[in-house]
């Protein structure tokens, strides 16, 4: 046993890649599984033996689609609720389909699970649709990420090099957020309405640190101390 090897186990870095193997596992066994389930209701539900194969499809790529929209929800900073949702729904559909597999000789008398088969494709393609949109108007709402200066320094401003000074050099680009974000201030300020510097950070696209360090800065400038509250 080499010695990366033995570091590896004593420090426990191993148990990420087993848990990931066994999850890959669990996972391709559980389709096949569930894959066979739903593929033998569908055909005893009526749907014709060649679209029965893609029909689990449906409720399974469904999941995948509502489990990455709560990912695109956390990257946007927006409510998981509503994915989460249709994730649990779906799941709980695709274990209730199974269960009534393995009770198909109650089938013939529950008519009502034919209807929910074939209800399933066009809810689904509605409801994946309205997903897709939402994570459409998150990337407009937020572009894309940009990096944050440690701290905000105005245009021009001196600064300290080895005892001397210099104007602190401003990409052109990050003065023009820097004065569509005083703009925000200003107007807000006139208006009478208290901005927050997460609010503001998302306004200009940028972070709710970055957000809330040019909030300070502006206060300080305009000698408003925001009624005593540090900038959120």
């Amino acid at each position: 046993m080499n010695a990366d090897l033995q570091r590896m186990l004593r420090d426990g870095r191993w148990v990420q890649p087993v848990s990931a193997a066994g999850v890959l596992g669990i996972g391709a066994a559980a389709f096949l599984l569930s894959y066979d389930a739903l593929h033998s209701l569908a055909v005893a539900s009526g749907v014709r033996p060649g679209l029965a194969r893609i029909w689990p499809g449906v409720l399974d790529g469904f999941i995948v689609v509502a489990t990455l929209t709560v990912v695109a929800a956390k990257r946007a900073r927006q409510p998981t609720w509503y994915p989460w949702a249709l994730v649990a729904l779906f799941s709980a559909a695709s274990v209730a389909f199974n269960i009534l597999h393995a009770l198909d000789r109650y089938l013939t008398a529950a008519h009502w699970v034919a209807p929910l088969v074939f209800a399933m494709p066009p809810v689904a393609l509605v409801l994946a649709t309205h997903l897709l949109l939402q994570q459409s108007a998150w990337r407009r709402q937020h572009p894309q990420a940009q990096p944050d200066p440690v701290t905000p320094v105005p245009a021009g401003r001196p600064v300290s090099i080895h005892g001397g000074t210099a104007a602190a050099p401003v990409p052109a680009e990050d003065a023009a957020t820097r004065e569509h974000a005083r703009k925000l201030y200003a107007d807000a300020e006139a208006a009478g309405r208290k901005l927050t510097g997460t609010q503001l950070g998302r306004a200009i696209g940028r972070s709710d640190r970055y957000g809330r360090l040019l909030l300070r800065e502006f206060r300080t400038a305009s000698g408003s101390s925001g009624n005593g509250e540090p900038p959120r």
